[in-house]
């Protein structure tokens, strides 16, 4: 095969990613396929039973409703449909157009959201992480309006505890 090009470097472009598909979409997909040609099925056969269509028109009709149906070709079909050769496969140039066209054969994983969002996630988000840091702040929030002249060091103290106990929750909550 041809030395794949996407490796050389070329200072004077810019290089734009390709767009790729999850592994996830890839298998949604599928499966909504899947559904399509079983709901397709079922009504061209309810139209064969029914007598509106004969068996070959609904070979056809099913064949114009779902494109994949390689298992059941022959391999002269499968060479022609594939634009390739049972005996050599793929030409390089060949190679190379269905490289530019549908990219490399791979799966990519998901989109995730970053490491410091998830960890915030995992310090702030969730209603008893809330509820503890609403304790938090009310404790440091009382201890700065105590009227007295030498203050209670007890709500200072309840609320750093509350919020390094919140806070180490998070963080081994995030690992």
């Amino acid at each position: 095969m041809a030395e794949n090009k996407n490796l050389v470097n070329r200072p004077d472009e810019d290089i734009e990613p390709q767009e790729r598909y999850s592994s996830s979409d890839v298998i949604a997909a599928a499966e909504e396929l899947k559904f399509n040609q079983a709901q397709k099925k079922e009504v061209v056969e309810n139209k064969v039973k029914a007598g509106k269509i004969s068996k070959a028109e609904a070979q056809s009709e099913l064949k114009r409703a779902y494109h994949t149906l390689a298992q059941t070709y022959d391999k002269a079909t499968l060479e022609k449909e594939y634009q390739t050769s049972m005996e050599d496969g793929l030409t390089d140039a060949k190679a190379e157009e269905f490289l530019q066209q549908y990219g490399l054969n791979e799966l990519t994983p998901p989109k995730h959201d970053p490491w410091w969002l998830r960890l915030a996630k995992a310090i702030f988000g969730g209603f008893f992480n809330v509820l503890l840091w609403v304790g938090s702040v009310l404790c440091f929030v009382a201890y700065g309006i105590d009227p007295a002249e030498i203050k209670d060091a007890t709500n200072l103290y309840l609320g750093i505890v509350l919020a390094v106990v919140v806070t180490l929750t998070g963080i081994f909550g995030y690992y």
